[in-house]
């Protein structure tokens, strides 16, 4: 049993690291940079 859940220990985080690194500079190129429908994509 604690090898399975070591084992979705390590993937949860492994998953929410990679998350993590495509979400934040995403999220900053959104809020830093100008583009075409910025007004209409933060109404939503």
């Amino acid at each position: 049993m604690a090898k399975y859940m070591l084992n979705s220990i390590l993937i949860a985080g492994g998953s929410t690291i990679i998350a993590m690194l495509c979400g934040i500079p995403a999220a900053y190129a959104l809020s830093r940079m100008k583009f075409k429908g910025q007004t209409a994509f933060w109404a939503l």
